[in-house]
């Protein structure tokens, strides 16, 4: 049975099979269902009359419905087609996502894997401004000067990225950024409530890590390649340990990391 059902305007899913290729656990139809995602190709927009059959499937979908435009080869979208997509943007609550092929496959492999929210779809650079769209497909963009891994980059070394799954990767900066990264640096609730679980995160450590110190009979001082500072501020839930500073701890007390974060699980219970 097919994962992922997708819409497509009538007459055209031959078409669209053709177009798209094979793909595992993806089925094509004409017949409207609720909360489906609907797939056009660029030429259903070009004339009055497949502009019709877009909104044939288009009428009875319900707000939020995702609506992918397959761009297909050197085509463009002409004034008229801008203006019926622009319409149904506005009725369906929805931005429309106009991408290519790759874009499409790696959707369809995103919901197999239900990994639709934290896997790329797409991706460019606009000006100073990285935009990306997940495997929703919903719109993310942030400008780069505010993504730290990014801010050094010159111009020339932004464009050099490739779409790996989870992440967008510059594989000569050896620097990846996923969705999350995106929506940290450019939506405030989102940081707001990434800074809030990276607080709890820290007191949860912080708790246990007293907890395991004092059990074992060692001062703050005690750790090699940490100030007493640096552990009292790790013990109040000022910061959260890396996977260095771990080490460090986990030496100090002369047991591996893993049989350390195991101690430390143990005395959050």
């Amino acid at each position: 049975m097919a994962d992922f059902n997708v819409l497509v305007p009538n007459g055209s899913v031959e078409r669209v099979k053709k177009t798209v290729g094979a793909l595992p656990s993806v089925s094509y139809s004409s017949t409207p269902r609720r909360q489906s995602f609907v797939l056009t190709l660029s030429r259903d927009w070009e004339t009055e009359p497949s502009r019709a059959r877009v909104a044939e499937v288009l009428y009875p979908m319900a707000r939020g419905t995702r609506v992918f435009v397959l761009a297909e080869g050197k085509s463009t979208l002409n004034g008229p087609a801008v203006q019926a997509i622009t319409h149904w943007a506005l009725k369906l609550a929805q931005e429309p996502f106009v991408g290519d092929v790759d874009a499409f496959r790696r959707i369809a492999l995103a919901r197999r894997a239900r990994a639709e929210k934290v896997m790329f779809s797409s991706a460019a650079l606009e000006g100073d401004r990285l935009v990306a769209w997940n495997c929703e497909p919903v719109r993310f963009e942030a400008q780069t000067s505010l993504i730290p891994a990014l801010a050094s980059m010159k111009p020339e070394e932004l464009e050099k990225f490739e779409i790996d799954g989870t992440t967008l990767r510059w594989p000569k900066h050896d620097v990846d950024v996923s969705v999350e990264t995106i929506r940290y640096a450019s939506e405030p609730k989102f940081r707001a409530q990434q800074d809030a679980a990276t607080r709890r995160d820290a007191n949860r450590y912080a708790a246990a890590m007293k907890r395991v110190r004092l059990a074992r009979g060692l001062k703050q001082r005690d750790f090699a390649g940490l100030s007493k500072r640096q552990v009292r501020r790790l013990e109040n839930g000022d910061s959260v340990p890396h996977a260095d500073t771990l080490r460090l701890l986990a030496s100090a007390f002369g047991i591996s990391v893993n049989e350390y974060m195991l101690e430390l699980a143990e005395a959050n219970e």
